[in-house]
């Protein structure tokens, strides 16, 4: 654990200049609820009146401070054993002040502090009634303690059950950090506007909001060679690519060989090929074509046309119910004995998938990727990259399985295995 809060400190780092810091939790407690506050009172002005020092994790080259790092140590551990002398188990107030200073000694390196601020934040889950404060609390200290994944659900989940006005601002601005560090740019924009609309403070000279804005930029369809155009990225367990402009995640096989792929004016096209075995054990080689194209009309792009040429091009050509679910995708299945005669004859599927633009879009493509903590390499810089947001119009997606009768059950699990993966927006 020790080795992934560096990790995570050096993203943080990197990312927003060491300044990452999760609002004063501190001043999210109801005080006049804690019946011993007496005997640790003291203990708990120095927390509340320095908590910048440790809501976060520094590293000792950036320590600048008038306390050190072990006068905070030594002061946050006597207010904790204060708070173990003096118990209110069944007091939510007293389990969430017992959770945050745990958390902030966690930040300071007594990392054997981890599981207590975890036990104290669960426990309040475990009381009669509470309120979002624990959820909202835990999953700021998934977030330092990188369980990224955990900690944004749990933030997630107090956005989809608390109606937002009643949620306080500070929760927003807090969430828009955890996106931001998650590598969720619309998202975090998305949660910064709520804590402005809340709060009524403005953030636009925010200069993490700021950065990310300028992050941003429109994708006409004249550029067909920048970087922005596809972005490397981990999902569920698999590798793959997201074209942005054109809403399309996907993850090649791992066997693919990739014969061409390219980008056109509002258009990205490419065919790759796999082999498989036919009954007398030999190999034979079928294709995958996708086109991907983004146009104010469904009717002008090469995709949509391609699809509608593929009824002229072969003998046999029938609708399938292949997505039952999936009022987006359209597939027809084909085949014809007078091509590939040696292997059986062709057959194969012709799939289109229609996405229209949605306001939503670009902030359901955020993912959080966290392959980087997985590596086992130390420490891992990285910074969010300028990138393209989805095009305003229709997204086309055309794809092809060009095969054969003496593989086909084996071409059409692989090419089913390819789509179901695929992700459109």
């Amino acid at each position: 654990m020790y080795h992934f809060k560096k990790v995570c400190a050096s993203l943080f780092c990197v990312l927003i200049l060491c300044s990452f810091a999760f609002s004063a939790e501190l001043e999210h407690i109801n005080y006049g609820s804690l019946q011993n506050i007496d005997a640790y009172r003291n203990e708990l002005v120095f927390a509340y009146n320095h908590q910048d020092f440790f809501n976060h994790y520094t590293f000792d080259d950036y320590w600048n401070f008038n306390y050190t790092r072990a006068e905070c140590v030594e002061n946050l551990t006597t207010l904790y054993n204060l708070l173990l002398e003096n118990e209110e188990p069944e007091n939510q107030e007293y389990l969430l002040l017992k959770g945050i200073i745990a958390s902030y000694l966690y930040n300071l390196d007594e990392t054997s502090f981890y599981s207590q601020a975890l036990d104290n934040f669960l426990a309040i889950q475990a009381l009669p009634s509470y309120d979002y404060r624990c959820l909202w609390f835990l999953g700021n200290f998934y977030i330092d303690s990188v369980r990224l994944n955990d900690g944004l659900e749990l933030l997630k989940s107090v956005q989809e059950l608390i109606p937002e006005e009643y949620i306080h601002p500070d929760f927003f601005y807090d969430y828009a950090m955890s996106l931001h560090t998650a590598s969720m740019p619309m998202k975090a924009l998305d949660a910064f506007e709520k804590y402005e609309k809340y709060s009524g403070k403005s953030i636009q000279q925010n200069s993490i909001y700021n950065s990310i804005r300028n992050l941003i930029h429109e994708y006409d369809g004249s550029d067909t060679d920048s970087d922005m155009l596809m972005i490397r990225q981990a999902r569920n367990g698999k590798n793959g690519l997201i074209l942005k402009p054109f809403g399309l995640w996907f993850s090649l096989p791992e066997n693919a060989d990739v014969s061409a792929a390219q980008f056109l004016e509002k258009q990205y096209m490419m065919i790759y090929y796999l082999t498989a075995k036919r009954a007398d054990g030999s190999d034979v080689r079928y294709t995958t074509l996708m086109i991907s194209n983004v146009a104010d009309t469904i009717e002008e792009t090469a995709a949509y046309q391609q699809f509608e040429r593929c009824s002229g091009m072969f003998a046999n050509f029938w609708q399938v119910d292949m997505f039952p679910e999936r009022d987006d995708i359209i597939v027809f299945e084909y085949s014809d004995p007078n091509a590939y005669v040696d292997r059986g004859g062709s057959h194969g599927y012709a799939v289109l998938v229609i996405k229209p633009w949605t306001e939503t879009a670009d902030m359901n493509m955020d993912y959080c990727d966290t392959s980087f903590l997985e590596s086992g390499s130390g420490y891992q810089y990285f910074t969010m990259r300028d990138f393209y947001k989805r095009y305003k119009g229709y997204a086309v997606h055309f794809f092809l399985l060009d095969s054969c009768e003496a593989i086909f059950e084996e071409s059409k699990e692989e090419f089913l295995n390819f789509l179901n993966c695929c992700e459109f927006y």
